[in-house]
């Protein structure tokens, strides 16, 4: 081989330990506080395509808990979306389903949690949303995987080293660099956080002040099946994940093309996986 891997290696480890030598000073966790908390989350599948439009079903919510446990509301949606190339995409239209909830959200616990970063992404309206709520209620948003490098560049800060119940919060340079960058809607502040010994270091961004939201968020956190991960966020990406419920709105689509004339354009383009069925690729797919 051209490349020499081992040097490769070497070069990657070099990277770690420099993440390590220049890891920023932790800050402990305070003790947990009892929040009610209400995460939202969303799932989408593409069920049919011809190549320029597609047929998709989109499913979001959010469910809230108080401090004890117990489910206090759910609330589930879902829709089917026609999609054409270029005018949008399932995964736009999912983003902004799940903003949509903030508001509703709101209403039905002490803390809003969001799956995935505060960020500003074009024509989903997230800042405006959490600006009309975060007055009364903090929203939060948690990310499991971050490629931001605010810190030293050469390794994505989530990969920085944490200790239990530890985290370190960005400064203020860098905080409006990632709003400039639209990496952060303005009025958010950003920290890595590492909630439980066995947990991942995840991102958070949180309208308020991070050690209050980190407080809420460490009797969520143990959860024996995802240790250092918000237990509610758990709960409300099994309610509408897609892998164990799209064959339900396959078949619902199926029928409903099948009653309007049109079974043989749906076995044209139905979805297997994450493929468009042919039976040339199949078959080609076979002789590999």
């Amino acid at each position: 081989m051209k490349n020499d891997l081992s040097a490769m290696l070497s070069s990657l480890r070099e990277d770690y330990r420099f993440a390590s030598e220049t890891r920023p000073e932790l800050v402990p966790i305070g003790d947990p506080v009892e929040k009610s908390l209400v995460a939202i989350d969303g799932g989408s599948s593409t069920l049919w395509t011809n190549g320029n439009v597609s047929i998709g079903v989109v499913r979001y919510g959010f469910v809230s808990y108080d401090p004890g446990f117990k489910i206090d509301k759910v609330q589930i949606e879902s829709e089917f979306l026609l999609i054409r190339a270029g005018e949008s995409s399932l995964d736009l239209e999912r983003h902004v389903r799940e903003v949509s909830m903030i508001e509703d959200a709101s209403e039905n616990g002490d803390i809003v949690l969001f799956d995935g970063a505060l960020s500003m992404i074009p024509d989903v309206g997230l800042e405006d949303r959490v600006a009309s709520v975060c007055d009364n209620t903090p929203v939060v948003g948690i990310s499991k995987s971050s490629t931001l490098a605010m810190m030293n560049g050469r390794l994505p800060d989530i990969w920085i080293p944490l200790e239990a119940h530890t985290y370190f919060s960005l400064p203020d340079d860098k905080i409006s660099e990632m709003v400039e960058r639209r990496n952060l809607i303005k009025g958010a502040n950003t920290a890595y956080a590492k909630l439980h010994g066995k947990g991942p270091t995840l991102r958070i961004d949180a309208t308020c002040p991070m050690d209050d939201a980190l407080r809420a968020l460490r009797p969520y956190s143990s959860y024996r099946l995802c240790p250092g991960y918000p237990f509610p966020l758990a709960e409300i990406h099994r309610m509408v994940c897609m892998d164990d419920k799209r064959s339900i709105y396959d078949h619902k689509l199926r029928k409903e093309m099948e009653r309007e004339g049109m079974g043989g354009l749906y076995l044209r383009g139905r979805i297997v996986g994450n493929s468009t069925i042919s039976g040339f690729h199949g078959h080609l797919d076979g002789l590999v």
